[in-house]
């Protein structure tokens, strides 16, 4: 994907009230500009820390610029979530073989699914009397000592979403996959951060003995660009 008009560098001042920051541009200006993550950004936020911003091309809207990426010292990290589900989209359409091996064989994709009391990011099928894949994804941005970790909050969303992938595969109605998009490179692997929400780590865990394929991949960002470049290994609990 890319980002159009181009991303602006800025200084990271504050992050407060979830989905607000206070930032300063090149030339001096502060502003307030929107976050869209909602989680806790532990290891992803600083003062202090470079950042960039995009600028929307709407004219009515409050925040015109929202934050899109940080800067450790060491990686650009990617705290927009909502990139990941176009991120996903993008690399399943266009190599799918090469990164989604698992949920390949469909040649299909509809967004946004409702399954029992839950709505689903992705539906693949393929046309045929196969069984449909329902497919749940979740950003990633936290990270600590090597380790890409989710969630970095407590997330009942995320159990419920869980939940409903074990039940489906277990069924044997639809296939199911969660996929991980880590948006930072500093990372070699994945892994349920059970120090944070260990239910959720434990649901993780008995995940692929019910049939729910788990999948995680990074994101490389160039320049103005992104997109999911490649694998990461998982470590269960």
């Amino acid at each position: 994907m890319q980002f159009q008009p181009a991303l602006e560098r800025v200084t990271i001042l504050r992050r407060y009230k979830r989905f607000l920051a206070d930032v300063r541009f090149a030339d001096g200006r502060e502003l307030t500009v929107h976050c869209a993550n909602p989680g806790s950004m532990l290891t992803c936020i600083g003062a202090g820390w470079p950042g960039l911003v995009s600028r929307s091309a709407n004219p009515k809207r409050e925040l015109a610029y929202s934050l899109e990426f940080t800067h450790n010292g060491r990686a650009w990290i990617g705290v927009n979530p909502v990139l990941a589900n176009r991120l996903f989209e993008e690399a399943w359409l266009s190599s799918r073989g090469a990164l989604f091996e698992e949920i390949s064989d469909y040649q299909e994709l509809r967004r946004e699914v409702q399954a029992g009391g839950s709505r689903l990011d992705f539906e693949l099928s393929s046309g045929t009397e196969r069984r449909s894949c329902l497919v749940e994804i979740k950003s990633v941005s936290m990270a600590k000592s090597g380790r890409a970790l989710f969630p970095d909050s407590p997330t009942d969303r995320g159990r419920k979403h869980l939940r409903e992938l074990m039940r489906l595969a277990q069924e044997r109605r639809r296939r199911a996959a969660l996929v991980f998009v880590v948006q930072r490179r500093d990372v070699s692997h994945f892994e349920a951060a059970r120090s944070i929400d260990p239910e959720y780590a434990t649901l993780l865990g008995q995940a692929p003995q019910a049939g729910v394929a788990l999948i995680a991949v990074r994101v490389r960002k160039r320049a103005n660009s992104l997109k999911i470049e490649d694998r990461l290994p998982i470590r269960l609990p």
